[in-house]
């Protein structure tokens, strides 16, 4: 088009004109060019802004809706957490541990065996506040987690007529007295270690080691606990066709470990039967791997 009229004009316009034509027409043909360009510009950014603006409002939408999903996650892990310590709670201090506690209380002081009646008293007295206190809370020292356990030991081997002895090694760097776990954890393994492998025990020689090791890792240590009781194997034969109240506290146990692990705390625990070289058993050996931190919450 710009050509023909350019041909056109060549033709027939007067000679003294013909310059001043071309002139004018390459000014006009430079301004239009230059007019679609700086427009072509303008709608390549606006085009480009309201990208930049959609991805925006897109991006703003996602992290509200993961947002909303995490407080509502967060709101259910507390609620489960809560119906599970209630539940813990419940089921912590064994009923028989506690009938056959005041009951050996009240023979000890008809046989006049004051002191006796006053240390098992005592202990069950603390035992009875310790779990309470520890029960309401995220985490406990260690230390007075493991008080706790010792407690329930004493009380445990006075109600099975000193059967068996016990004894807890901390061992490594921890400093039990610094590091903060989540409360009774280690018990129910420590119970199903009494009522299960020393209680049918035949000897009085029954034994339970608990060793508190360092992982040095990712803020764990390993709660080591081993019996020489008669084996799962022995004891499942004996508890046939009971309900136990032991499998429900490892029941509830397992879904605190599991809730400790929503946290992406390394939390777990495994079971192992301990045999001697003709394969006849000799106790059972519990792993737990238990996450800590250096501040209570």
């Amino acid at each position: 088009m710009s050509f023909c009229l350019l041909l056109f004009v060549a033709l027939f316009a007067p000679a003294e004109s013909l310059a001043d034509n071309l002139s004018a027409f390459s000014a006009d043909s430079l301004y239009t060019l230059g007019s679609n360009a700086s427009q072509s510009a303008s709608d390549s950014k606006e085009a480009y802004f309201c990208t930049v603006s959609v991805v925006v409002v897109v991006a703003l939408l996602l992290f509200w809706v993961y947002s909303l999903y995490r407080i509502n996650r967060q709101k259910t892990l507390r609620l489960k957490t809560l119906e599970t310590e209630r539940a813990l709670l419940r089921h912590q201090m064994n009923p028989q541990l506690v009938f056959n506690t005041l009951n050996y209380i009240q023979n000890s002081i008809s046989d006049n065996e004051l002191e006796n009646a006053e240390s098992s008293l005592t202990n069950f007295t603390k035992l009875l506040r310790l779990n309470f206190d520890n029960s309401r809370k995220q985490q406990v020292l260690l230390s007075v987690d493991l008080l706790a356990l010792s407690l329930y030991l004493d009380l445990e081997r006075v109600r099975y007529g000193n059967k068996f002895n016990y004894k807890i090694n901390i061992n490594g760097t921890v400093d039990d007295e610094k590091l903060f776990v989540p409360p009774m954890l280690i018990q129910p393994f420590v119970e199903n270690a009494v009522l299960y492998g020393l209680a049918h025990k035949n000897s009085s020689d029954g034994f339970i080691t608990i060793n508190i090791n360092d992982r040095n890792d990712e803020q764990t240590i390993e709660c080591e606990i081993i019996d020489n009781g008669i084996g799962r194997k022995a004891a499942a034969e004996y508890n046939k066709g009971k309900i136990g109240r032991n499998s429900a506290i490892l029941k509830l146990t397992h879904e605190r470990l599991q809730e400790v692990n929503h946290a992406k705390r390394d939390a777990c625990y495994s079971i192992t039967d301990l045999v001697d070289d003709n394969s006849n058993p000799m106790g059972t050996r519990v792993a737990i791997i238990i996450p800590y931190s250096e501040d209570a919450k």
